[in-house]
């Protein structure tokens, strides 16, 4: 772990500012239930642990507004997070930039289509929300599911009956992407 700090305030002890940043390298997150129960609703115990060559960020504290700039997630394997965001302590409210990648798709379904599909997600996404209730702010993006294939699915077996061409068994998609 690495990294700087710089903090100051008035005479008062009021106005805070400062900045710094930190660094992780050669992180690992393991022994911990959520990756376990990934691991195991997506059969893949790759998900128990995940390794991540760089971990860093940039802050900043300016009056009441906390912010996070220059965010690089570097998983080893899976995992590339990039971004920033910031929280205003007066409002409440909050927003982030975040583009992700090399997210594998399986390991977030439902069993009974995860086993049909593979692939990656990718995106990035602009969100901003009020207090605690990230789930009802507001904002948009991208998603990108990349190295995928489609497997064993009802219709993909009606095609292949009706075109009377097997092929649609086991279709590979180069790029599928939602706005």
């Amino acid at each position: 772990l690495s990294g700087t700090l710089q903090y100051s305030t008035d005479a008062t002890g009021g106005n805070a500012s400062g900045g710094g940043s930190l660094r992780v390298e050669d992180a690992r997150l393991s022994d911990w239930d959520y990756l376990d129960r990934l691991a195991s609703k997506a059969n893949d115990p790759t998900l128990r642990t995940l390794s991540f060559g760089q971990v860093s960020l940039d802050y900043a504290l300016a009056g009441d507004t906390f912010s996070v700039s220059n965010l690089v997630v570097d998983g080893q394997e899976q995992i590339e997070l990039r971004g920033g965001g910031t929280w205003n302590m007066t409002t409440d409210t909050a927003s982030v930039s975040l583009a992700a990648s090399r997210i594998p798709l399986r390991a977030y379904l439902p069993i009974q289509i995860a086993d049909g599909l593979r692939g990656e997600l990718s995106g990035h996404v602009d969100w901003s929300w009020q207090g605690t209730r990230v789930t009802s702010g507001k904002g948009g993006g991208s998603l990108q599911l990349g190295g995928a294939a489609l497997r064993n699915f009802a219709f993909q077996k009606f095609l292949a009956r009706f075109l009377k061409n097997q092929s649609y068994d086991d279709l590979a998609l180069s790029r599928a992407s939602l706005h």
